[in-house]
């Protein structure tokens, strides 16, 4: 057997169910937006999101601009839907703008890049990747075991395994959405 590990590095298996669960419970993905219709205004999407998590909201940002957006767009769902599938219908629902047919399923991959190999919802989540865990997931009676090696992998197949809806929050006289992930396999 080969050892895997970086030099004094022990893995940590870890759950990606719960992993992911928890991480969406502590870190607050609500999104405030005062006219929807403006976000992919003047065949562009543009800045009117914003997040209670000030923190969240700089770093998504970071990653991307237009970030937060993306994530309103694709959680503005009711029903629980796959994020492959919310992806795809995105595509067909902003077909106005110009950008890259691929851009939410990216986007997604992206998130859930930086969620489970970066500490991003901390002020120094860029600094480093977190080379010692190993991400074990059950599918169909089979255990699927993910380390940094395999991280593309994991990515490519976390849409289908997930889905995404919102549910309506008030902070103060505003209406925010807060994005609810929920596995399917």
């Amino acid at each position: 057997m080969t050892n895997i590990e970086p030099k004094g590095t022990k893995l940590k298996f870890v759950n990606l169910k719960s992993h992911l669960k928890e991480y969406f419970q502590k870190n607050d993905f609500t999104f405030f937006c005062d006219d929807i219709t403006q976000i992919a205004a003047d065949e562009k999407f543009n800045k009117v999101v914003y997040m209670t998590n000030n923190t969240l909201e700089r770093n998504l940002r970071f990653e991307d601009s237009r970030y937060p957006e993306y994530l309103f767009l694709i959680s503005n769902v009711n029903k629980l839907t796959s994020l492959t599938n919310r992806a795809n219908n995105l595509i067909k629902e902003v077909r106005n703008v110009e950008y890259n047919p691929y851009l939410f399923l990216l986007k997604i991959r992206q998130l859930f890049q930086v969620i489970l190999y970066k500490d991003f919802g901390s002020e120094n989540w860029m600094d480093n990747w977190i080379m010692d865990r190993c991400y074990v997931i059950k599918i169909e009676d089979e255990l699927l075991y993910y380390t940094i090696y395999d991280f593309p992998t994991l990515l490519e197949k976390l849409p289908d395994w997930i889905s995404v809806k919102q549910t309506k929050v008030k902070d103060g006289n505003k209406i925010g959405y807060k994005m609810i992930i929920k596995f399917n396999v």
